[in-house]
């Protein structure tokens, strides 16, 4: 399943743990992806994925000056080989 998240205000999803293996992959603006305490800013075309039942928090740091987008898919099976490596 794929869906796309585009926001001209910020806005945060906080505390999902998906069912499945989740990959966020930013397109417009700053997307920031929080995990275990640890964050990690997601410019166009960086993506990351989040295992399963690993709590996340997702933002999307839009503005009305430069909106930010960012499309997630979630995985039914391990599709990907990198995970969220590069937390800061």
């Amino acid at each position: 399943m794929r869906l796309r998240l585009q926001s001209s205000s910020p806005l945060q999803l906080a505390h999902l743990a998906p069912a499945f293996a989740m990959t966020v992959t930013a397109s417009h603006g700053t997307i920031v992806v929080r995990r275990d305490g640890f964050a990690r800013v997601l410019t166009a075309g960086m993506g990351c994925t989040v295992e399963a039942f690993q709590p996340v928090t997702l933002l999307v740091a839009g503005s009305l000056a430069q909106p930010a987008a960012c499309s997630v898919a979630l995985h039914a099976t391990r599709e990907m080989d990198e995970g969220c490596e590069g937390y800061e």
